[in-house]
């Protein structure tokens, strides 16, 4: 009975301590998945301070972040058991949270060290400000903080910007009845008003105010009454130059011609202006972009905000949108308008009524006030995400030193370097923006777009005496006898001799290759170094570009004593203005801990801070647009959270990511000695440094090829480059020891796998910089693609002597667009001659008369057209001269170039051509893409640089074999989708990859290929061993394979070769197309 009774009992009390057990799991995971989460936003500085078991104050560096991860992952591992040990979970959680206190305790004492190191550097308030942070756990701050304070930096400063507060909403409430003649007359009289300053006008300003207020008001009744065109210079420009619109009356247009849309309508009427602007416009879309155009539309009637926002799109226009609403709109209005006026991607509109220009009139502030009071209930996108170097006026903050050297007369540098993004290219546009072109004129133009420089530095002269030309320096070079290296300076000098205080400056950016091909003697770079000093510094060269350029400022070189100026990121307060500034202009504010962990992930760099401030800005906006939401009155503040939102989601850091890998894999060297620092720091802790010597020997190691002819001066050089980019740490403290910058670099370069399996791909799809340079293609001049031709075979055809080059290819590698690209070489000194090739008289002529030393001949033949082998023959032959010099120049020192272009009808002569021992002499082949060139490919194009990641480069080079065409179409794909990015990639990958199983796809990528060689029947057998052998095969074993002998399987080698289906390995087996071979099988035959 006994027995009986207890067991339930037993039972029950199972029961209860299984419920209390899984109680307890239940908050022990949720305590464990929260710490979790702690964790990982910790690792951005992003801690957050909830009811967690474990609070994390404090910054991860990444490899505690992974070993604290690892335990809590094991915790809840146990947990997930259906017997897990609960006591272990919970001691494993104990652990993380001691493990915790001990870091805080040793951070907070380092850094509280390092602080007290630099006590007579740091002013007091700023060192409390720094003991703070370190209290409060934003050590990563305090870390930035005292970083900026060893390298000398200042810090920056919070810049009060009250106005706004001053005006919303009460000046707008004051005036809701809008201006009236008490108003105005108190303004002319100086007397006290509701809607007035404290402190009067003076009276000098008086009338002038009172007037413009007075004109507005007549505006009104000027709609009422009647339009009168001729009454708008006494009403509403007055009214306009208050707030810094200056208009002139024959500047105004009524739009009468108009018939797209009506100008007139009850209640409103459009106007176009031009207008100078007194003061700066906070954002590009009012200002810089507007070219002082502007769109306005006057109403009357108080029309309701949905009025509004209907007719801001009724004229279609792109011009930005100025509002003139004759009346006051409530602040409840207001709000209503920002609700609608949310989206950046519509053109720009603000609005200007009663209270506003009473406001800014009798403060007498100008355009910058109008724009930041009302910008807030609109909606423009200021940031761009793309690198450019036309960065708008608005958007170039710092600098102002770099830019003073550049342009004090005699005294600026003949070198500017630093790493992509950092803005050389940007300070270069702003100094040429800002010349006057008359007392001094600013000749800038990228060296690296000229094809053949590297190669032939020379060209420089030709490029140089185009933009001379063109900005009035010189007559048309052309024409002059002798040398370029003497006429262009002598036009300097006959222009700057015209007049004393005239001064030009001449900016080589992207001059690498110019300076790279130009050495050892350095001829080109010491005639242009030179013009300084024939010139009395009234003319100076700089050239700008990567370290490779610095490289040059030391040892034997004509540019070692010129000076040299290092663009890295910028100080700290104009990076703190340019992510503060622009968001506070449309009403946004953000502290300075948030904006200063933004500035620290960005490492400083003007590209990424815009990088992620229009992240930052464009949720903002999306989140006004939310009408489930009731929008609070501006200025909204942004929060902490939702900047580690923003800074923690993949696709930022991803794209951080990216562009720090951009950066590195412009020269693979940086790439390796990052890594391997990188990987020393997850090793040893990120504080641990390498020695020069040792870290020298690891990266030879790594990649021979590359550091091959990489000194150890040279090696140096490159560290302080990276030390220069933020990447590295400043050696000049620890004695020629590296070490990474700090953990936002370390976890910004990858995790220990990614680097080490990075390391190791490397030597297999890096290519040394001067190669890089060579096998790039540059875009053509109409930006839609790229060119057929590498810069290393535009280079060939640009060299001095009788040249003869037979240009083949097919569709898929874009021999179509060979003409069209050599016909943009067009220049004054390269003559560029495409002739039809009907008869070949023309053609003989051309190519008999050729051009003297100062110039080029470029003669074209398209040979596709013409398929008859006697046609072609007798094309060639006069192209690599004939007996009795057939096709030479006749003139002495004359020259020309000679291309012929050939296609798929040209098989049968190309299958002779090809058995002649010199054809792959003449005989230029348009290239596929493989590993090391398609990343060249996507290299400095915008949202296509994602494409050059290796998660796509791989899949990318699997799916389109290389094929120019396909590769194109990818990118083409990618823009149109107009989505997110890496989303748009991924869809159009798998549509190629879908389409590449139809046959009909199959045999239409076949044809643009020319993989069938059509009509060459013997070619049809070896290509249907290649394709059942599936791999690459040794010509001996082909030619036992098809009982074809050795030279007919050469000639296939070569024809097939030409078009691209076949290549050869190192060891020289034949490997026809993998893709070509795939489609042969879809379609089961060759035929």
């Amino acid at each position: 009975m006994v027995a009986v009774v207890q067991e339930p009992q037993r039972g029950a009390t199972r029961t209860r301590l299984a419920k209390i057990r899984a109680e307890r799991v239940t908050r022990l995971k949720a305590d464990l998945r929260e710490t979790r989460r702690q964790l990982l936003r910790a690792g951005i500085g992003g801690f957050a301070t909830t009811n967690a078991a474990v609070q994390v104050p404090m910054s991860l560096d990444a490899v505690t972040e992974a070993q604290l991860v690892g335990l809590v992952d094991s915790a809840l591992s146990v947990l997930d058991e259906a017997d897990g040990d609960v006591r272990t979970a919970s001691k494993s959680l104990n652990a993380v949270e001691s493990r915790i206190v001990r870091l805080r305790q040793a951070e907070a004492q380092r850094l509280h060290d390092r602080l007290d190191d630099l006590a007579d550097r740091c002013p007091g308030e700023k060192a409390s400000q720094i003991r703070n942070r370190i209290t409060r756990g934003r050590t990563d701050l305090a870390d930035d903080d005292l970083a900026h304070l060893e390298s000398g930096d200042y810090f920056f400063h919070k810049r009060e910007e009250n106005d706004f507060e001053a005006f919303y909403p009460a000046g707008v409430d004051v005036l809701a009845g809008g201006i009236d003649d008490e108003l105005i007359s108190a303004v002319r009289n100086g007397s006290a008003h509701p809607a007035l300053p404290v402190e009067p006008l003076s009276e000098a300003v008086r009338d002038e105010v009172a007037n413009g207020l007075q004109g507005w008001v007549r505006l009104r009744a000027l709609f009422t009454g009647g339009w009168q065109s001729s009454r708008v210079p006494d009403t509403l420009l007055p009214a306009l130059r208050l707030v810094g619109l200056d208009i002139r009356a024959v500047n105004v247009d009524h739009l009468t011609s108009t018939t797209s849309f009506k100008v007139w309508a009850r209640g409103r009427r459009y106007l176009e202006v031009e207008a100078s602007i007194t003061g700066d416009s906070p954002v590009p879309a009012l200002g810089s972009i507007a070219r002082g155009r502007y769109r306005l539309l006057v109403v009357w009637n108080e029309p309701t905000t949905k009025e509004l926002d209907e007719w801001r799109e009724a004229d279609q226009s792109s011009l930005p949108l100025i509002v003139c609403y004759l009346g006051t709109l409530s602040a409840e209005n207001r709000l209503e308008l920002a609700a609608l006026w949310w989206d950046p991607s519509r053109r720009a509109a603000v609005l200007l009524d009663d209270a506003l220009l009473t406001w800014i009139a009798t403060r007498r502030e100008k355009y910058d006030a109008f724009v930041r009071l009302s910008l807030p209930f609109s909606a423009t996108q200021p940031f761009r995400s793309e690198k450019t170097a036309d960065v708008p006026a608005e958007m170039f903050y710092g600098r102002e030193q770099e830019k003073g050297r550049l342009l004090q007369p005699g005294k600026a540098p003949s070198i500017i370097y630093g790493g992509r993004g950092m803005g050389k290219s940007a300070l270069m546009h702003e100094v040429e923006s800002e010349a006057d072109g008359k007392t001094l004129v600013v000749v800038w133009f990228e060296v690296d777009r000229l094809p053949g420089i590297d190669e032939n530095p020379d060209l420089v002269w030709a490029e140089l005496a185009q933009r001379l030309t063109g900005k009035g320096i010189g007559k048309t070079f052309g024409s002059q006898k002798g040398s370029l290296k003497d006429a262009v300076p002598r036009s300097i000098q006959r222009w700057l001799d015209d007049r004393s205080n005239r001064r030009l400056l001449i900016l080589l950016d992207e001059a690498e290759g110019f300076v790279d091909g130009d050495a050892p003697k350095f001829s080109n770079v010491s005639r242009l170094l030179d013009l300084k000093t024939r010139t009395s510094s009234r003319c100076q060269v700089v050239f700008a570009g990567l370290h490779s350029v610095q490289h040059y400022s030391v040892g034997n070189s004509p540019l070692s004593p010129t000076g040299h100026l290092r663009i890295g990121p910028l100080e700290s307060q104009p990076a703190y203005d340019l992510v503060t500034e622009p968001l506070a202009a449309l009403g946004y504010r953000l502290d300075v801990d948030d904006a200063q962990q933004i500035l620290l992930h960005c490492s400083y760099q003007p590209y990424l801070i815009q990088l992620v401030a229009e992240k930052l800005l464009n949720r903002q906006f999306a989140a006004r647009g939310n009408s489930r939401v009731a929008l609070a009155p501006p200025p909204w503040r942004i929060t902490t959270s939702q900047v580690v939102d923003v800074l923690s989601d993949p696709e930022t850091r991803r794209e951080l990511r990216r562009a720090l890998k951009l950066t590195l894999d412009l020269d693979g060297r940086t790439k390796v000695i990052t890594n391997v620092l990188a990987l020393h720091a997850y090793e040893h802790g990120q504080e641990a440094r390498m020695p020069d010597p040792q870290l020298f020997t690891r990266c030879r190691e790594a990649w021979p090829r590359g550091f091959e002819k990489t000194d150890f001066d040279a090696f140096r050089q490159l560290l302080d480059e990276l030390a220069g980019l933020g990447i590295l740490a400043d050696a000049s403290a620890d004695h020629d020891r590296r070490g990474i910058r700090n953990e936002t670099v370390l976890r910004a370069l990858g995790t220990r796998d990614e680097l080490a399996q990075s390391l190791e791909l490397l030597p297999r799809s890096a290519l040394p910089v001067r190669q890089a340079r060579e096998l790039h293609r540059p875009v053509r001049a109409t930006g839609d693609r790229r060119r057929p031709l590498v810069n290393a075979q535009l280079a060939q055809l640009l060299r001095k002597g009788n040249i003869a080059k037979v240009v083949v290819g097919s569709e898929a590698t874009w021999v179509d667009q060979v003409v069209p690209t050599l016909h943009e070489l067009q220049s004054q000194l390269v003559n560029v001659d495409l002739i039809d090739m009907k008869t070949l008289k023309e053609f003989k002529t051309k190519l008999e008369t050729g051009s003297d030393g100062n110039h080029r001949s470029l003669v074209i033949g398209d040979l596709r057209p013409h398929a008859a082998v006697d046609t072609c023959l007798r094309a060639y032959e006069y192209a690599v001269g004939g007996q009795a010099g057939i096709g030479i120049p006749q003139a002495r020192g004359a020259s020309r170039a000679a291309v012929l272009v050939a296609g798929l009808p040209n098989l049968a002569w190309l299958r002779e051509l090809a058995t002649s021992p010199e054809a792959e002499n003449h005989v230029m082949s348009l290239q596929r893409y493989d590993p090391y060139t398609l990343p060249l490919h996507w290299r400095g194009d915008g949202v296509l640089e994602r494409l050059a990641d290796d998660e796509y480069v791989d899949q990318v080079l699997g799916l389109t074999d290389g094929w120019p065409l396909l590769v194109e179409l990818i990118a083409s794909e990618v823009m149109a989708r107009g989505e997110n990015p890496d989303r748009a990639v991924v869809t159009a990958l798998d549509g190629l990859r879908e389409a590449q199983s139809d046959p009909s796809w199959c045999r239409s990528f076949l044809g643009q290929t020319g993989a069938g060689l059509d009509g060459w029947d013997e070619a049809k057998q070896l290509i249907d061993v290649l394709v059942e052998y599936d791999g690459a095969c040794a010509p001996k074993d082909l030619s036992e394979l098809t009982g074809r002998g050795p030279s007919e399987v050469e000639v296939f080698r070569r024809v097939a070769g030409w078009f691209g289906p076949l290549s050869s390995t190192t060891e020289g087996d034949l490997l026809l197309s993998p893709l070509a071979t795939r489609c042969f099988r879809v379609l089961g035959t060759t035929e």
